[in-house]
């Protein structure tokens, strides 16, 4: 697989040929045969790994995407106008080999089981705070259906209610004793003194 992807002897003088043509023409900006060659060495890396996961020859999928690219590389450049015509030679039989390679058969996917054990957590989390809404919606509905107050006892209420806020001030300001509140003791400059 790694001698019909790269063939060293012919990417070796292609190099070579690189090198004079940018000497030659420096202002060459898409350099699309080297682009090709480092493309294809990604792959190769990549199918290299997957070698040792299945024991078929196959291509990966992430090996396929870059492989198209370098294709593609390649085929630009195989009709580069800059390039010299041994350079364009060299990236069409490129261009082919890795054709070769992209019929070849693309390797299994596997499954994600974490991704699975995500859902199963999702849908236990939804059920939960489905359950609390519910829960909280009866409850409102309970506090609705009781009994209103007249206003009569509806404003006895607020008096206690008020009445037990002053007290309360009273005793954080003054102190509070187990006989009730006392007065409060006062220095020369009048500021009530808390013991």
């Amino acid at each position: 697989m790694a001698l019909v992807l790269h063939q060293q002897n012919r990417n070796k003088e292609a190099h070579t040929l690189l090198e004079k043509t940018i000497s030659v023409v420096p202002d060459i900006q898409e350099n699309y045969f080297l682009d090709g060659l480092i493309l294809t060495s990604f792959a190769r890396d990549k199918i290299k790994k997957n070698e040792k996961k299945y024991k078929d020859e196959c291509i990966p999928k992430d090996a396929e995407k870059i492989l198209l690219l370098a294709k593609n590389r390649f085929l630009y450049a195989s009709t580069f106008r800059f390039y010299p015509s041994d350079l364009n030679k060299k990236a069409l039989m490129n261009k082919n080999a890795i054709e070769k390679l992209l019929s070849m058969k693309k390797c299994p996917e596997k499954k994600n089981k974490a991704k699975k054990n995500n859902k199963r957590k999702g849908k236990k989390k939804n059920q939960e705070n489905r359950e609390k809404r519910e829960n909280s919606k009866s409850m409102n509905n309970t506090l609705q259906n009781k009994p209103k107050l007249s206003r009569k006892e509806e404003e006895k209420i607020k008096r206690a209610l008020k009445r037990i806020h002053k007290e309360n001030k009273k005793a954080r300001f003054y102190g509070s004793s187990q006989e009730g509140f006392r007065k409060p003791k006062r220095s020369g400059k009048g500021i009530p003194l808390i013991w």
